[in-house]
């Protein structure tokens, strides 16, 4: 029986949802000179699969820092615990050289200028107008979280 496995940690914004990733195939993430902008499809030992687009939040020398564990940012989604599609914002934590876990966001609420504002947020939460935009991008990753196929002999054992 596949067990989904996560840690969720609450924030005033959202939560912050950490997936163990026993990275088998990074696409070529981690050699990559420069991977600001591009799209990279992870494959971990069970078959999931987890996506990142890189954004240039790092700057220009982006290349992580191995031993000390590092991080790329950008716009991620998750085979089985996100919305599909890149609609979240979170990272691919690298340690001790490779990557270990994927962790993305669930946000509450986000400013409006937000570069990721439009990718977090449904087009009806987009159009509302303010500074910040109430969103349920939380309960749209759970859904799909709770619907995926590979979970559900799990879900049922858990009554």
């Amino acid at each position: 029986m596949d067990k989904p496995k996560r840690r969720v940690m609450v924030y005033g914004d959202g939560e912050k949802i950490i997936v163990p990733f026993d990275c088998v195939d990074d696409d070529g993430l981690l050699d990559c000179e420069d991977p600001r902008g591009q799209r990279f499809v992870l494959v971990d030992a069970k078959g999931l699969h987890a996506t990142i687009e890189v954004d240039a939040r790092a700057g220009y020398e982006y290349r992580p820092a191995w031993k000390k564990g590092s991080q790329y940012s950008g716009l991620v989604s998750v085979e089985g615990y996100t919305v599909e599609g890149l609609h979240s914002v979170g990272t691919v934590d690298i340690v001790d050289g490779r990557i270990g876990s994927v962790t993305y966001g669930n946000k509450r609420w986000i400013w409006r200028h937000d570069p990721h504002a439009q990718a977090v947020c449904s087009e009806e939460e987009f159009a509302v107008p303010g500074t910040t935009i109430v969103t349920r991008q939380g309960e749209r990753n759970e859904e799909a979280f709770r619907s995926f196929p590979r979970w559900q002999a799990y879900f049922e054992s858990q009554g």
